[in-house]
């Protein structure tokens, strides 16, 4: 460490901390998405418990596994939780839109994976600086070509050069002025037992919750910047 490092201001220092890339994530390590808010509510609106669905994500040697398991006690479900499917996962991806591929592991499969700049996530939301990464377990609007309902799960991998869980986390998000945001996923619910003709997708969102790891690595970088401002003084 050099002299004029040392010599930085605290205020400096802490603001060096900040801009320095973040960890990556090493093998095993998780995150977790927690959809628990309606995409059309404003911000001031309730988290529902439980939620509509909870998705993990977990770092594997190549990439991420994903594990998708909804809650069908939750209210964002109409009637029968049968009768519920999800029909879109969407999140932000910082990552090289060239790399990704999916692969089903268990559970009810993704039917297909697409990558793109965004159109928005699902719901009015805008998202600057990134791609986002969409998965889709029904074929088409018909209730015979969806195959997630909410007493159901999935499991799936996403791998490729350089892909890691931390291509999914913050600063990666999405934003709106009149809805809950930051956010960092939309589901799309479709009932197929509301009244009336057809059925009308529901759009869920998600704030990340952190996991002990990476409270742990914030801990450890402020006791870096403390024990580096103590060195300043006693140079």
């Amino acid at each position: 460490m050099t002299n004029a490092l040392l010599k930085l201001p605290a205020a400096a220092l802490a603001a060096a901390a900040i801009c320095m890339p973040t960890a990556q994530a090493a093998v095993g390590d998780t995150a977790t998405w927690v959809f628990d808010l309606q995409a059309t509510g404003l911000p001031s609106t309730g988290a529902i418990s439980p939620p509509v669905a909870v998705l993990t994500g977990t770092e594997i040697a190549g990439g991420v596994q994903f594990y998708l398991n909804p809650d069908q006690t939750a209210d964002g479900y109409l009637g029968n939780p049968t009768t519920s499917f999800i029909e879109r996962l969407t999140i932000a991806y910082s990552g090289d839109p060239a790399t990704p591929s999916f692969a089903n592991v268990a559970g009810q499969a993704v039917l297909s994976m697409n990558i793109g700049p965004p159109p928005p996530l699902d719901a009015g939301y805008k998202i600057d600086g990134f791609e986002v990464l969409s998965f889709d377990w029904c074929s088409s609007p018909k209730k015979a070509d969806c195959h997630l309902n909410a007493t159901q799960t999935s499991t799936w991998n996403v791998t490729g050069a350089g892909v890691t869980l931390s291509d999914f986390l913050p600063p990666v998000q999405g934003t709106s002025t009149a809805k809950p945001s930051p956010i960092f996923g939309v589901i799309s619910v479709t009932a197929f037992n509301n009244n009336g003709p057809g059925s009308t997708p529901s759009n869920w969102v998600a704030l990340q919750v952190p996991e002990p790891s990476t409270y742990a690595l914030m801990l450890g970088g402020l006791g870096l910047i403390g024990f580096m401002a103590r060195r300043r003084r006693a140079v």
